[in-house]
C-alpha cells in the first residue's frame, strides 16, 4: 500500500487511516474509482496518487468548489490570500459560524468568498462541529501555514473529475460499467454532519438493490450496527475498530469515541 496523502482540510469521517483496509479489501480489476460520498476527499487522494481515474462527488457544494480550486494552481493563491484576510478573533468567529452553517444548508453555488468563509471555520474548529474555545487555541501561523500546504496540490488533483450530484444519480451512471470500482462511505446513523444529517433508511435500502444487481464493483464502508449488520450480512468482508478523537493544543480538550466498521462488498 502506498502512503496515503494528507488531506487539505480536518474533516470528521476522514477515511485516511482507514484506507489499509480499503486497499485490501479493493477488487482486483477496475479502471476508475468513484468516491460517491467524497467529504475529505481521502479517498480520491489516495487512489488519484496510484495513478487511477477517480471521480469524486459530494452533495455539499462548498467542498466541491474547494476542490475544484485546487485543481487550478493560478486559483489557489487566490483562496489562501481570502482565508489569510479573515481576522483570526472570537467577534469573527461568532459572524462567521452562522455563515458556514447557512452555506452548508442552503447549499448553493458558491463563489470564493463563501468557500474561504467555510474552509475558515473548518480549520477553526474541524467541520464546524465543536465550540469555539478549539478556535482559541489556533493562531495566525496555524491558518497560514494550513493554507500554504494548499499549493501542493495542484499538480495532484488536476485530473480529478468533481461533481455535487445525487448519490442515485451515480448509481445510474455507473450501475452498468464493468470497470468501475464505487466507495460508498455515507453518513452513518450517528453522524450530526449538515446537511446529510442522519443518515436515512431508504439510503441504505438503495445501496443494498446496488449491491444485489449492479454490475460495477461497490465497496460500502459503514458503522457496524446491529441494523446494518443484518442488513448487509451477506456482503460483509471485514469489521474493525475506529476511534474517533479531537484534540486541541496539548491535549487541553480531548474528545474521543471508538466505534465499529465494516467493509461490505458486491464481489
Amino acid at each position: 500500500m502506498i502512503k496515503p496523502l494528507m488531506t487539505p482540510i480536518p474533516y470528521l469521517g476522514n477515511k485516511r487511516r482507514e484506507l489499509i483496509h480499503i486497499s485490501e479489501y479493493e477488487p482486483t480489476v477496475y479502471n476508475k474509482v468513484v468516491d460517491v460520498f467524497g467529504g475529505s476527499g481521502s479517498i480520491s487522494l489516495y487512489y488519484l496518487n496510484k495513478g487511477c481515474i477517480v471521480h469524486y462527488n459530494d452533495k455539499i457544494k462548498a467542498i466541491v468548489g474547494f476542490y475544484d480550486i485546487l485543481k487550478d494552481e493560478k486559483r489557489v493563491p487566490e483562496l489562501i490570500e481570502a482565508i489569510k484576510s479573515i481576522p483570526n478573533t472570537d467577534d469573527e468567529y461568532k459572524r462567521l459560524h452562522p455563515l458556514a452553517l447557512k452555506t452548508l444548508t442552503e447549499n448553493k453555488d458558491p463563489d470564493l468568498k463563501m468557500i474561504s468563509e467555510y474552509l475558515w471555520c473548518f480549520i477553526s474548529t474541524g467541520s464546524c462541529l465543536f465550540p469555539s474555545y478549539f478556535k482559541n487555541l489556533r493562531n495566525d501561523n496555524y491558518y497560514a501555514n494550513k493554507a500554504k500546504a494548499w499549493l501542493k496540490f495542484p499538480p495532484v488533483v488536476k485530473d480529478l473529475k468533481t461533481t455535487s450530484l445525487d448519490y442515485k444519480e451515480l448509481f445510474e451512471l455507473y450501475k452498468d460499467d464493468t470497470q468501475a470500482f464505487l466507495i460508498l462511505d455515507p453518513p452513518y446513523f450517528s453522524s450530526t454532519c449538515i446537511p446529510y444529517a442522519k443518515c436515512s433508511i431508504d439510503v441504505y435500502d438503495d445501496i443494498l438493490h446496488m449491491l444485489e444487481n449492479a454490475k460495477c464493483s461497490l465497496m460500502l464502508i459503514v458503522e457496524f450496527t446491529g441494523y446494518t449488520y443484518h442488513k448487509f450480512k451477506d456482503y460483509i468482508k471485514h469489521t474493525y475498530t475506529k476511534r474517533y478523537s479531537v484534540r486541541g493544543t496539548k491535549n487541553k480538550y480531548k474528545i474521543a469515541s471508538q466505534k465499529y466498521h465494516s467493509i461490505i462488498t458486491n464481489y
